[in-house]
């Protein structure tokens, strides 16, 4: 028998494992051999935990035939040391036929392949790659915009709102996208005292840009209590992308954001625009992930996220998002949420 390396005999206390060589169907002779030779030696000598016998050959059969990875740890890290023996085994001796050797190394990569990867997981750890340096570009403009130290020319300051809008719009898309393939949206646990007024104050912030772009008015109408019980942070997100989509697609009129009382600890939600409205064809699918523009090229939340999303979010608080529309008629998007008025005793 040819074997790589130093040759080591077999000792008496192998013979177990021997016998089961014998018993196990043969693998090809090359990896046969560099099987016997790995199973001959002292555990001491192996880099990798050591393997019974039937398991030993079992898996060279795995790497002769078509079965794929799933290996174990151990069985992974033993494969990999039974490839460096079988390329051994052929430098020790004459070279088998290119053919073989090809066949052969093709087995040991299919099964020491690592696992394939969840296309979801890549497509998150992009979307994060991309939101950090957007934040940073969203945060920079928005700074620049409203330093009160060195003004910009009114030309200066529409090209830093429109660099600042374009982050937002991206910023947002690559959240939808986190929270679409991650996120599983349960009823809000960051229940606190808040105010409605600042929530909706802090977006019309953080829009300001694209509505002097777009040339059109933003309107607000504060709820008679504004103090409230609740998750901050669903209403900002779903008032925020729902007021981006009003604005992107409205290019006269206003935009408004309302919230009015709706009985005993209930507020109602609105966001209402003048723009095209959306068209039939739309409206079936409005509420799709990865839907195709349609119509007048009308998309009513860039990558067709966003919506379905907001919707999502305000199930698991118990509520349901409504709209109507009518074509040239503009848009409004409505829901109601349990706020009750916030105790500050």
């Amino acid at each position: 028998m040819t074997h790589f390396g130093p040759r080591v005999p077999q000792r008496p206390s192998r013979g177990a494992r021997g016998a089961d060589a014998v018993l196990a169907p043969a693998p090809p002779a090359v990896l046969q051999r560099a099987v016997a030779a790995l199973l001959s030696l002292d555990e001491g000598t192996l880099a990798c935990a050591p393997l019974p016998p039937a398991q030993a050959h079992a898996l060279a059969a795995r790497i002769e035939g078509e079965a794929g990875g799933a290996l174990s740890p151990a069985e992974r890290a033993w494969a990999a040391e039974l490839r460096t023996a079988v390329i051994r085994e052929w430098s020790a001796g004459p070279p088998p036929s290119a053919d073989e050797i090809a066949k052969l190394m093709a087995g040991f990569d299919r099964v020491l392949a690592p696992p394939a990867q969840d296309p979801a997981a890549a497509v998150v750890e992009f979307a994060h790659d991309l939101r950090s340096p957007l934040t940073s570009i969203l945060f920079l403009a928005g700074a620049l915009r409203d330093d009160g130290r060195t003004p910009l020319a009114s030309a200066h300051r529409r090209q830093v709102g429109i660099i600042y809008s374009a982050a937002l719009s991206l910023v947002s898309m690559t959240s939808d996208v986190v929270d679409y393939f991650r996120a599983k949206h349960e009823p809000a646990a960051d229940t606190a005292p808040f105010s409605v007024r600042e929530v909706m104050d802090s977006i019309r912030d953080m829009v300001t840009p694209m509505v002097e772009e777009g040339r059109v008015e933003l309107r607000l109408v504060y709820p008679a209590v504004e103090d409230r019980l609740g998750s901050s942070v669903a209403l900002s997100r779903v008032l925020l992308n729902l007021t981006a989509n009003s604005l992107r697609h409205t290019r006269e009129g206003f935009v408004e954001i309302a919230a009015r009382e709706a009985g005993p600890g209930r507020v109602q939600f609105s966001v209402r625009d003048t723009g095209p409205g959306i068209p039939p064809e739309v409206q079936a699918t409005l509420y799709n992930p990865f839907r195709l523009r349609a119509g007048r090229g009308l998309g009513f939340s860039s990558a067709g996220l966003g919506l379905g999303i907001c919707r999502d979010i305000l199930r698991a608080a118990g509520s349901e998002l409504e709209f109507e529309t009518g074509d040239g008629e503009g848009t409004t998007f409505r829901f109601r949420m349990e706020l009750p008025p916030a105790d500050h005793r």
